[in-house]
């Protein structure tokens, strides 16, 4: 092969990013609801779709469109799902959760959280400084599984939220129609 062939080959290869997204029936703005392991999370957040997608690719900064930890010392939960507006800046939608007495993944299977109640919220980050008010909404944990993955099988979580609330100085936050849908592979589960 010549020379100048081998470097577009290799300049394609170190630049070229590729997603999962599969665009909702209803709405194309976001992606389709699924319970797979795809990796893939989507919510419309003040009329304007926020997506997450896994970044394959040399140069790109997130390869995760996720982070959940458990802490037991508090019984909590955090879920930080990332993702972009317009495709410009990240953007997390960050949950805590209460969860007593949780010993195993699977444990969420069909679990709703009321959040802005027993210790359960959710917020945006990085998001305007100000204090949340009247913080209403769910996240439901509607499907835990099992996928094959490259070395086995590797669980996955896949559920559907929504929220809004006020922030002191700024007009309502409104996220609806969120979705996500990833394998948990390498986690403290």
């Amino acid at each position: 092969m010549k020379p100048q062939f081998i470097f577009l080959i290799a300049i394609f290869l170190l630049n070229a990013c590729t997603d999962s997204f599969v665009p909702d029936l209803q709405d194309s703005r976001l992606t389709r609801y699924t319970n797979e392991g795809l990796g893939n999370v989507s919510a419309i957040i003040n009329d304007t779709a926020w997506v997450g997608l896994v970044e394959n690719c040399f140069k790109c900064n997130r390869t995760t469109i996720y982070d959940i930890e458990y802490y037991e010392s508090n019984d909590s939960l955090v879920l930080i799902l990332s993702g972009k507006q317009n495709q410009e800046n990240w953007l997390d939608v960050v949950f805590s959760l209460k969860v007593a007495e949780f010993q195993k993944l699977s444990d969420l299977r069909d679990q709703r959280f009321i959040l802005g109640s027993g210790g359960n919220f959710a917020v945006l980050d990085p998001s305007p400084q100000g204090l949340l008010q009247n913080l209403n909404g769910q996240i439901w944990f509607r499907d835990i599984g099992v996928v094959e993955s490259g070395n086995g099988t590797c669980p996955y979580i896949a559920g559907t939220f929504g929220f809004e609330y006020n922030q002191s100085g700024q007009s309502k936050i409104k996220v609806h129609f969120g979705r996500f849908d990833f394998k948990v592979c390498n986690t403290n589960f």
